[in-house]
């Protein structure tokens, strides 16, 4: 089944392939759960969006994250802290050196808050996202993200009642 939806979809915004009884089963013999209901394959995948976005906040200030209506947040990376490198967007005070100094789930932080949303606002310190730096260090918040489609579908389970499931893709890209 996994080479089939690779041949047809891979690198293709939408894609369509045909789905048999026998497909389903693996070739065997299957037992029909759910008698004159219609039944269908659900493919979850992952994309390589063509667009990345990225908003930095510096410590105590906050950002918003914002997708169009009809696509949602995906969150890919977010770290919250500070690293030697990578701070000219937020200098560090007068006589403090720099130091590398990050929390290490900062981005399922961010995920937790934002993922699936239309728009979130993060808010760019130690009570959201802990303090891994000296007392006297500025921390800043480094979210990449890009927006995704949205849509709603419906999932027949195995006792043939129904359940709503959202479905958060990335549009097009590459099977990963």
């Amino acid at each position: 089944m996994l080479q089939t939806v690779v041949e047809a979809c891979q690198k293709k915004r939408q894609c369509k392939f045909q789905v048999t009884a026998k497909a389903l089963s693996g070739g065997g013999a299957m037992d029909d759960i759910c008698p004159g209901s219609s039944k269908f394959v659900e493919v979850a995948y992952k994309c390589r969006p063509f667009e990345f976005r990225s908003k930095v906040a510096c410590e105590d200030e906050t950002t918003e994250l914002r997708c169009g209506s009809h696509a949602r947040i995906a969150i890919y990376s977010a770290s919250f802290g500070r690293t030697e490198y990578e701070s000219i967007q937020c200098p560090q005070p007068q006589g403090v050196p720099e130091e590398t100094c990050l929390v290490s789930y900062a981005t399922e932080t961010a995920m937790q808050m934002c993922h699936g949303k239309r728009k979130c606002v993060l808010n760019a310190n130690a009570a959201t996202f802990g303090n891994p730096c000296k007392q006297e260090s500025r921390m800043y918040l480094k979210v990449v993200y890009t927006c995704g489609e949205y849509s709603k579908i419906v999932v027949l389970r195995e006792n043939c009642t129904t359940l709503e499931v959202l479905r958060l893709s990335v549009i097009s890209g590459t099977i990963l």
